[in-house]
């Protein structure tokens, strides 16, 4: 799987994870996304990779116990911001897997959200996600 042209906003481990997708890996995340479409919950997908595939769910889990580990002391407003941007990432992600067009309109919305959000937040969301550029 070929990482997006605008990566800014994507963990440096959701970019390792998708260039260390396998062929067979990418064939069983193609069967999921298709059957499933739009998942409301990152861990509902998890789940359904697993039922495939053990390994493959393991490290899905793991990239996204690393994105919850980023959330750590942060205020209610910096996770729901993370949380956007995380579900913004997955959506991607499942776009390119599956060969759908996407645009990064949401990624400009992100990005004007996140000039918005309070000096303490921006400062502490940069702290911990010096990969990340907001």
């Amino acid at each position: 799987m070929t990482t997006p042209p605008n990566e800014e906003l994507f963990p440096k481990e959701n970019l390792d994870f998708a260039e260390s997708i396998t062929k067979p890996e990418s064939e069983i995340l193609k069967e999921v996304f298709e059957k499933y479409a739009c998942f409301n919950e990152v861990g509902e997908m998890i789940d359904a990779v697993t039922a495939k595939s053990p390994e493959l769910g393991k490290r899905m889990r793991a990239v996204l116990n690393e994105n919850c580990v980023r959330l750590d002391g942060m205020s209610p407003t910096a996770v729901e911001y993370s949380k956007k941007v995380i579900h913004f990432v997955t959506h991607v992600m499942c776009s390119l897997t599956l060969g759908k067009q996407f645009c990064f309109d949401e990624a400009v919305k992100l990005h004007n959200e996140f000039q918005k959000l309070p000096a303490e937040d921006q400062a502490a969301l940069k702290k911990r996600n010096p990969d990340v550029e907001f």
